[in-house]
């Protein structure tokens, strides 16, 4: 591996192949970095007999048997390997009817993945929903408090009016927090930041007040 060529353009020559490494002796390729260098020269991890060569030499030998595994169980697996894992498992690879089951039994892995994919991510958007709905309903309260009451049958656009008919004075902060709640609960804006947003403006919000 300690080993290339180059090609170098030389006038009146061209292109001329080039050893860069032929000026290196064999034997110090062969001692490594902690052969070549002095002690103070070398990183402490690399000294041998340093508080850090140990630890060291655990992590590199670590890392070639994972890279030993590798070889062996992934870029080694071989029909012979699969055949021997299904046997193993107690499925026979030369019967039709083991090849069936085991096709059953991928997709039914298939199957139950996907199912699992799509339960959390419906539990994912009820969790949103919940917390866009509290949040909402911390606003109507407020409202409630300074004597605008929603009605059961009211949408958010409906209230919002009917709230401003009666505070003018909250006709900016109303729209702001109506308008972005809509968009968040029933259009696409469904970003963090703007729940954040929200959260934030309806937590500043006090009909109490007047402008």
């Amino acid at each position: 591996d300690a080993h290339a060529w180059t090609e170098v353009w030389l006038a009146q020559k061209g292109w001329v192949r080039v050893d860069p490494t032929s000026v290196v002796a064999p034997d110090r390729i062969e001692r490594g970095v902690a052969g070549s260098l002095s002690a103070e020269e070398l990183p402490g991890f690399l000294v041998s007999g340093g508080p850090f060569s140990r630890i060291w030499k655990t992590i590199r030998f670590g890392w070639d048997a994972v890279n030993n595994e590798w070889n062996i169980r992934v870029m080694g697996y071989s029909f012979e390997n699969q055949k021997a894992l299904l046997e193993f498992i107690g499925i026979q690879a030369d019967s039709w009817k083991a090849r069936i089951r085991l096709l059953l039994i991928a997709m039914g892995a298939v199957g139950i993945f996907i199912l699992i994919l799509a339960f959390y991510f419906f539990k994912k958007r009820e969790v949103r929903k919940q917390a866009i709905v509290e949040i909402y309903e911390q606003f109507c309260s407020k409202l409630a408090k300074a004597g605008i009451a929603r009605q059961l049958n009211q949408g958010p656009a409906d209230y919002a009016a009917m709230a401003i008919a009666s505070r003018k004075d909250l006709e900016t902060q109303i729209n702001g927090i109506v308008a972005l709640y809509i968009r968040i609960r029933y259009g696409h804006e469904n970003s963090k930041a703007s729940l954040k947003t929200l959260k934030a403006l309806v937590k500043a919000f006090n009909p109490g007040k007047t402008v």
